[in-house]
């Protein structure tokens, strides 16, 4: 297979720039950085249809999602085609609605690494290669169906032609190709060359000056352009106020950990002034990553609930979504298709996580082998922070081994650990600690006194409380004796006393914190039962003053992608 060079250069052609892009450091130069913009245009019947050859050079970052390199034509084309990576696997694909759907690569590419990748689409066969253009291609396949007539639609690369999935990562020294003929390629360095400049035209955006962000303005919702609520969009929904809640010592979400999303994690600040923050993954139970300096950077789009929370700090630890514990036979291996959801019978299971005095510790098992993980960080000799881990394992025997880690990614094989004996008490004790929210808000309600047949009283809800927490109202139910405990959006569960026949003193204590958009909440013979996006959590209050301890992870068998809508 040949890719020829192009040699015809905009500049030359005396042809002026339509759109302007953003652009990093590039395998050669600059590159388009698709993770701020994709490249829109017009596209050409020849894109539409095949012989179409393509070349690239992809620098992808995470597999959270999916990865557009090039698109042709929205997807409700017959004749639109998607050359992209498929979302957690990280493996090169095409997307071909009208010859047979999905086809599939087994070659990961969205690995933060340079790739050199090329599709070869024709009349009845489809061909894609990486790294070694001329050498055997990765996918080989025939085409299902027949060729349609092409449609009208555009061309795209970062991004779909349509919008709303682009590409986390950079694309250099593109070229694309109507058989032989070449059409166009990009280097990004302020050049265009191509045979058809008209379709096109690009320029290279420099970057732009740092400038202050204007505040956001949380008091005005739902304006939109003129008023009228059909023309809104994003910008007419940020609110920034999210990031300026008093979170608890843990934080569970859709997490942009660097060597790829933790789609069920669990943040979790450590240190005597929370000096660092540590990222658990509960399908995997593995420490994704870790960094100083800061918390987490909720994004203000949409209140904060459809984007990634971000690391909030310096990087100083990731490591790849693999699991974190031995199976029974002692091995590391991940045997789920699609890597979604928790391990298997046999493997390790997330169980829950404990609030321990200043101390959260995570709970997993495997098999009747308990182990107890709780992270830290302290200053060194030389008076730098240091991650560490304190593992406790107890055995089936109800023994305990307990170790100190200064290896914060370490893995553990309990094969090797032999836990047959030991200390009867682990090192770090359970048991709660104090309160951690203060007394309850008290708010008064409104009877509604009329004579009617349908009477409405209002529970007022403290809106402006001392935590800064959002009170967006989901589940609710009441235990036998009256009490009602609400679910938030945004991860409290707040317990409400109070609630009589005249409503004079309705008092809010918050309960719980850090759920992952619990939306669902049943009271079951008193005990508190929460639906969260990433799994069932039953909450249990174990030296009763009125806010959850432990948090057990009833099931977790949910499976989640990284979109803002997979619920």
């Amino acid at each position: 297979m040949k890719f020829t060079p192009l040699i015809i250069v905009l500049s030359l052609l005396g042809l002026s720039p339509v759109q302007a892009v953003e652009t990093a450091d590039g395998k050669a130069g600059k590159a388009l950085d698709a993770r701020k913009n994709g490249l829109l245009m017009p596209g050409l019947p020849a894109v539409r249809q095949a012989p179409i050859k393509l070349t690239a050079w992809v620098r992808i970052f995470g597999s959270g999602d999916f990865n557009i390199i090039a698109a042709s034509e929205p997807k409700s084309s017959p004749t639109h085609w998607e050359l992209y990576t498929f979302r957690q696997t990280g493996e090169l694909r095409v997307y071909l609605p009208g010859r047979g759907g999905e086809y599939r690569s087994d070659r990961k590419i969205a690995d933060g690494k340079w790739h050199q990748v090329a599709m070869q689409l024709d009349a009845a066969r489809l061909r894609l290669w990486v790294d070694d253009l001329n050498g055997k291609p990765v996918l080989d396949r025939p085409l299902a169906g027949k060729a349609a007539t092409p449609g009208k639609g555009g061309f795209a690369l970062g991004q779909l032609v349509e919008g709303g999935i682009g590409c986390d990562g950079l694309l250099d020294e593109v070229a694309l190709y109507s058989g032989e003929k070449a059409l166009a390629s990009w280097d990004f360095d302020g050049r265009v060359r191509t045979a058809e400049a008209a379709a096109f035209k690009i320029a290279v955006r420099p970057a732009p000056k740092p400038q202050a962000k204007p505040a956001i303005d949380n008091s005005v919702r739902g304006t939109g352009p003129v008023n009228d609520p059909t023309r809104q969009t994003d910008a007419d929904w940020m609110d920034d106020r999210y990031a300026k809640t008093k979170f608890g010592p843990f934080v569970s979400g859709h997490i942009a950990t660097p060597k790829g999303s933790t789609h069920k994690g669990i943040a979790v600040a450590v240190g005597a002034k929370g000096e660092g923050t540590m990222v658990f993954d509960t399908d995997l139970c593995v420490w994704r990553a870790g960094w100083t300096g800061g918390f987490l950077k909720p994004n203000p789009r949409r209140y904060g609930l459809i984007n990634p929370l971000m690391p909030d700090g310096k990087m100083i630890f990731s490591s790849p979504a693999n699991p974190g514990v031995a199976n029974e036979a002692g091995s590391f291996a991940d045997p789920r298709n699609p890597k979604s959801g928790p391990l298997p019978k046999g493997h390790v299971r997330y169980k829950g996580i404990y609030l321990a005095g200043d101390r959260v510790v995570l709970r997993y098992d495997l098999g009747k082998t308990e182990i107890y993980d709780a992270p830290w960080i302290r200053a060194g000799a030389d008076g730098s922070l240091q991650f560490e881990r304190m593992l406790m394992v107890k055995s089936a025997a109800g023994k305990w081994l307990t170790m100190k880690l200064a290896d914060v990614t370490a893995k553990i094989n309990l094969k090797e650990l032999q836990v047959v004996s030991g200390a009867e008490k682990q090192g770090i004790a359970l048991k709660p600690g104090g309160l951690r929210w203060g007394a309850p808000i008290v708010t008064q309600g409104v009877v509604d006194r009329r004579k009617t047949p349908f009477a409405i009283d209002t529970i007022t809800v403290p809106y402006k409380n001392p935590h800064h927490a959002l009170m967006f109202t989901a589940g609710h139910d009441f235990t036998g004796n009256g009490d009602c405990y609400v679910a938030m959006a945004h991860g409290d569960v707040w317990k409400v006393t109070g609630i009589d026949a005249e409503l004079k003193a309705v008092k809010w204590h918050r309960f719980a914190t850090g759920l992952y958009q619990p939306l669902g909440l049943r009271v079951v013979k008193d005990q508190v039962y929460v639906l969260g996006r990433d799994q069932i959590t039953r909450l249990h209050d174990r030296n009763q003053d009125g806010e959850a301890d432990f948090y057990e992870a009833f099931n977790n068998d949910i499976m989640i992608g990284g979109g803002g809508h997979s619920y």
